[in-house]
C-alpha cells in the first residue's frame, strides 16, 4: 500500500553532485502524506475496533486527500476541515475522497489554528472521531518506520544532511528518531515557511501548502529533540526554487519542496563532501497557477539555527 519513492541525483540543479532529492509525489495518492494516512487509519481501526464513526481532519489536501482515497477501505467517511486558502485544484480532488467543511479564519491567529479549533470542537460530538495529525503517534511513527528505513536502504551510511519541511512534526520527528537510532552522523533540518512559528518568532502570513503551523505541535513538544536544526523559507524564495529546479531537473516540485531545496543546495554548496537529501513531499500539480505567477530570484543565504 506504500510505494518505495525514486531518490533523484539534482546534477543539473547543483552540478557538484552531492544533491538528492526524494520524490514522494510517487506515492499512490500523490504525496508522502499517504505513509502517515495509512500508518493513522491502521491505529484509528485498532483504537475504535467495531465503532463506525466519521472520521475528521483538518488539512491543507494532502492528508485529506490520502485520508479520503484510504478510508473507505477500512469502512471509514471523512470529513475534512479547510480553510479558504487551499489551491483550487487540491480543493477539487479533495471533493472527489471526502466531504468539506471550509472554516473562516476570523477570531484565530491564522487559517490552520481556525481548522484544528474546529477539528477539536467536532471530535467531543457523538459520531466523530479526529484522526489529529498534529498529537498522533502513527504520523511520527510512519517515517520511523517506513521513510527512514527506505532512505537508508537507498543512501547506505554516506548520507550527511536530510532536508525536510514542518508542519504537524511527523515527517521531520519521525526521521529524526530514526537516524539518530541507526546513523547519527546524519543531521536532520526542519524547513518552515517564514512567518510560521513553530521554530521561528515572527508570526506573518503564508501561503496554506502544507508545511508551517503557529506553535510547536504536540508531536514537536514531545518527540522534536532528534532535529538537529530548522531554517524559515519566504514563499517567493520556495516557489523560485520550484522554477529552478523545473528548468534545470524538467521536474516540477510542489511549493515545500522549493523550501527544502533552497536549504539542501545552501548546505551542498557549503558542505560539497557530503551527501544531501532534500525530501519533496510532493508534485507541484496543485500549485501551478502560484508557481506559474512567480519569478526566479537570486537566492541569498538562510540562517540555518542549531537545535543542539
Amino acid at each position: 500500500m506504500i510505494a518505495e519513492t525514486p531518490l533523484h541525483a539534482a546534477e543539473n540543479y547543483h552540478p557538484p553532485g552531492n544533491l538528492f532529492v526524494k520524490l514522494e509525489g510517487e506515492q499512490p495518492t500523490g504525496s508522502i502524506k499517504h505513509r502517515a494516512a495509512v500508518f493513522m487509519l491502521e491505529a484509528t481501526r485498532r483504537e475504535l475496533q467495531d465503532a463506525k464513526l466519521e472520521l475528521i481532519e483538518s488539512t491543507s489536501g494532502n492528508l485529506g486527500v490520502a485520508l479520503g482515497s484510504l478510508a473507505p477501505h477500512y469502512g471509514y467517511e471523512l470529513l475534512c476541515i479547510v480553510d479558504q486558502l487551499i489551491p483550487s485544484s487540491k480543493l477539487d480532488r479533495l471533493q472527489r475522497v471526502a466531504k468539506i467543511q471550509s472554516v473562516p479564519a476570523t477570531g484565530h491567529s491564522d487559517a490552520r489554528a481556525a481548522r484544528i479549533a474546529l477539528a477539536e470542537e467536532l471530535s467531543h460530538r457523538p459520531g466523530y472521531f479526529w484522526v489529529n495529525q498534529y498529537a498522533s503517534e502513527s504520523n511520527r511513527r510512519a517515517h520511523l518506520e517506513s521513510t527512514g528505513p527506505e532512505l537508508s536502504r537507498q543512501v547506505g551510511a554516506s548520507l550527511r544532511w536530510l532536508v525536510c519541511s514542518i508542519g504537524s512534526g511527523g515527517t521531520a520527528c519521525g526521521l529524526a528518531a530514526w537516524f539518530a537510532r541507526q546513523n547519527p552522523a546524519v543531521s536532520v533540518v526542519a524547513v518552515e515557511p517564514w512567518g510560521s512559528t513553530i521554530f521561528g518568532t515572527h508570526a506573518a502570513p503564508y501561503l496554506s501548502v502544507g508545511a508551517g503551523l503557529h506553535e510547536p505541535s504536540a508531536i514537536v513538544k514531545r518527540w522534536g529533540s532528534p532535529l538537529a536544526a530548522h531554517a524559515q523559507v519566504p514563499d517567493s524564495a520556495a516557489i523560485s526554487e520550484v522554477k529552478r529546479f523545473q528548468e534545470l531537473e524538467g521536474i516540477a516540485l510542489g511549493i515545500t519542496s522549493g523550501a527544502c531545496l533552497a536549504i539542501a543546495r545552501q548546505l551542498a554548496a557549503s558542505h560539497p563532501g557530503d551527501m544531501v537529501v532534500a525530501l519533496s513531499a510532493d508534485y507541484g500539480t496543485a500549485y501551478r497557477d502560484i508557481i506559474d505567477a512567480g519569478q526566479i530570484i537570486d537566492r541569498y543565504p538562510f540562517p540555518i539555527n542549531s537545535l543542539k
